[in-house]
């Protein structure tokens, strides 16, 4: 294992990149977790979202911030240094990445199912991408998110909302509780409970404050809420609720 901070980095990128069907990421799991159904699933999730990031505008998208302005004050309020370790989920091809690398944090990790997605993201930041970590991984069961170091803050705009399994939030909550360290930070941008009840012709579960509580559940604990309203690109006016939370040890 690489010992340099510089080479450390390079030998994380590397891993992060590796495609999900690989033999050791079902290496001591259960095939009844990893069946054709569940592949196939997955497969499918992934065309859905490369087919919607190549064929659709980044600017025309139902989700699309010029400055992603209630996460940046999110971010500010968690008072992290600008080495602190940021990782976005379900960046897909984000603004928030670049806002911050602006702002000089250095040390981000963007994941997201499309590789499409994150192909367009890594070309949009040129030389600026050396310090992005690109990870695609699905977070109904993600499986290379080990493969990263731990974040001292995981950023959620817009993607637990499609989780709509129970099993699939518990996934999820395992994955927050196993990457953020400890005194580390929480932030949940979804749609409200007075939101849509779709996104891009798939169902959401909608969100007041106590249903992000109980997403995260211990040891997290919630310190700011924020009610938003996000005009999209079309015009259509979508509530999310914020929340910001702090891990406690």
């Amino acid at each position: 294992m690489p010992c340099s901070p510089a080479a450390w980095r390079t030998w994380r990128r590397s891993r992060c990149v590796k495609a999900f069907w690989r033999p050791s990421a079902i290496a001591g799991r259960s095939a009844e977790t990893y069946d054709v159904r569940r592949m196939t699933e997955i497969f499918d999730a992934r065309r859905h979202w490369d087919g919607i990031y190549s064929t659709t505008q980044i600017e025309q998208t139902g989700w699309y911030e010029a400055e992603p302005t209630v996460s940046l004050e999110l971010v500010e309020h968690c008072g992290l240094d600008l080495d602190a370790r940021i990782a976005d989920i379900g960046s897909g091809n984000s603004t928030l990445i670049p806002a911050l690398l602006d702002r000089g944090y250095r040390n981000l990790v963007a994941v997201d199912i499309s590789g499409v997605a994150l192909d367009a993201l890594r070309q949009r930041l040129g030389d600026m991408a050396q310090y992005v970590d690109f990870v695609r991984d699905d977070m109904t069961d993600p499986q290379e998110l080990d493969a990263i170091e731990p974040v001292s803050l995981w950023h959620d705009r817009a993607m637990l909302h499609f989780l709509t399994g129970t099993e699939e939030r518990d996934r999820y909550r395992a994955a927050i509780r196993a990457l953020v360290d400890p005194a580390g930070h929480a932030i949940l941008g979804e749609f409200a409970d007075d939101g849509a009840e779709e996104c891009s012709g798939l169902p959401v579960v909608r969100f007041n404050e106590a249903a992000l509580d109980r997403a995260l559940g211990h040891p997290f604990r919630r310190e700011e809420v924020v009610r938003y309203t996000y005009v999209q690109p079309s015009g259509g006016l979508r509530p999310y609720v914020y929340a910001r939370y702090r891990h406690r040890r």
